[in-house]
């Protein structure tokens, strides 16, 4: 295992994870660690578990084996998959509500600066109004009201135009120097070649580093 930012303190360690699925383990003993600041790229095949890494890494799939170690994770679906029937600002506040509970006005302070975060001024849209892009940022903004130190993304530009894919790539740059913890998974070789700081490889169950 290669860490790839030794002067900075990791964020997320994961340590020989193990998980199986249909009967074949799709990982076998993975690990690696981010760093603040680090924007890291998962690669690999179609079926070679870069889902299930990310969804184990956020509680949402059991494991089998090994240990994930994240101080606050905060999980951007593939496509954003935001709620058609809400608005931005509903989206988002709706995380805030649920996972933690706040009241409206300290929900609607949280909710409005994490749409700044990222961009976003049209709190009243509705999701069919935005741009693939916009809409991408939203399920970010939605991630980083929970104040996550470590951010996961899957598939983040799935769909997105040049342009687009663009603003999420600057968006995730601004995000990692203020210190979050990037994770993401992609087949977008152009992206992942010009967001990564570092890329680790999925192959036969165990990651490859550089």
């Amino acid at each position: 295992m290669t860490r790839g930012a030794n002067a900075l303190r990791a964020l997320l360690e994961v340590r020989g994870l193990r998980a199986a699925r249909g009967g074949r383990e799709v990982l076998r003993g993975v690990s690696f660690d981010v760093a603040a600041g680090e924007r890291v790229v998962v690669l690999g095949a179609n079926g070679s578990g870069k889902t299930t890494l990310l969804r184990a890494i956020a509680g949402l799939d059991a494991v089998d084996g090994g240990e994930v170690r994240a101080e606050g994770v905060g999980f951007v679906l593939q496509q954003g998959a935001l709620f058609p029937h809400l608005s931005v600002l509903q989206n988002t506040l709706l995380a805030l509500r649920v996972v933690k509970g706040m009241a409206n006005d300290d929900a609607l302070r949280a909710a409005k600066a994490a749409l700044a975060r990222v961009a976003i001024e049209r709190f009243d849209a509705m999701p069919h109004e935005l741009s693939g892009g916009q809409q991408q940022r939203v399920a970010i903004a939605r991630a980083l009201a929970l104040e996550p130190r470590v951010l996961l993304l899957d598939e983040p530009t799935s769909a997105l135009d040049p342009a687009a894919t663009k603003d999420i790539e600057e968006t995730l740059r601004a995000l990692s120097a203020t210190g979050i913890a990037i994770l993401i998974v992609t087949h977008d070789m152009p992206f992942a070649e010009s967001v990564a700081t570092r890329t680790v490889t999925l192959r036969d169950g165990v990651v490859e580093t550089r």
